[in-house]
């Protein structure tokens, strides 16, 4: 009867540890799955949650930020995309609370082009609006004023994915204004041929302390329709 006991009890512990386990592994899966969605090496939420399909949370050091998808109808020009509001984070709440908000939001950006939230860095809120094809916008608010502090557009042409680099500077591409050499634009010549256009990409570098923009390399072709 002792030794039944005992197999019980040592059973009953397996199954709390794969219980603990487990719950971790989906509590990282998570976490993982929504940092992939934003900026890469913007700041990592301390948590996050999904409401629905439409609202969610991210929990940083500082700030809270609540998501909201606005899907609006065909009759009007806005785009279908994101409420978003950023609230100040009380640091002595368990980040797993944080969500529970009270109280009016630091920042509210109503939806009317697309919004995207990106992330945030350090005091820094990124966001994206406008998805076409070939382009968007992407707009930066500082958390300590609560203004617009920069605005470009950028492309996300051949997968090209806009990130941070160094701590310091936004790296993005942009439609080049001028058009490069066709002598260094390997496939021009071919493209042209075969009735496609030659555009031209450059590479900018945003300094997040300065605001200042500065091309990056060179200019690169591809090819469109």
């Amino acid at each position: 009867m002792k030794k039944a006991i005992q197999k019980n009890m040592t059973n009953t512990k397996k199954m709390y540890f794969i219980a603990l386990l487990l719950s971790a592994i989906f509590a990282f899966s998570g976490s993982a799955s929504a940092q992939a969605n934003l900026l890469k090496n913007s700041d990592k939420p301390l948590y996050n949650m999904s409401e629905n399909d439409k609202e969610k949370c991210f929990v940083y050091g500082k700030y809270v930020v609540k998501t909201v998808m606005k899907e609006l109808t065909e009759n009007t020009d806005d785009k279908s995309g994101d409420d978003i509001s950023i609230f100040k984070r009380d640091a002595s709440i368990a980040p797993q609370k944080s969500c529970e908000t009270d109280g009016n939001a630091l920042l509210s950006v109503a939806n009317t082009e697309g919004n995207t939230f990106l992330g945030i860095f350090r005091d820094h809120l990124f966001i994206e609006k406008n998805i076409y094809p070939d382009y968007s916008n992407l707009e930066i608010y500082n958390l300590k004023t609560n203004k617009n502090v920069f605005a470009a557009e950028y492309t996300a042409w051949n997968d090209y994915k806009i990130n941070i680099a160094g701590g310091r500077f936004l790296l993005y591409d942009s439609w080049s204004k001028k058009d490069g050499l066709i002598k260094n634009c390997p496939q021009g010549k071919k493209w042209k041929r075969e009735g496609l256009g030659v555009s031209w990409i450059q590479n900018q570098r945003l300094d997040l302390q300065t605001f200042k923009v500065s091309p990056v390399g060179v200019l690169k072709c591809v090819s469109v329709n």
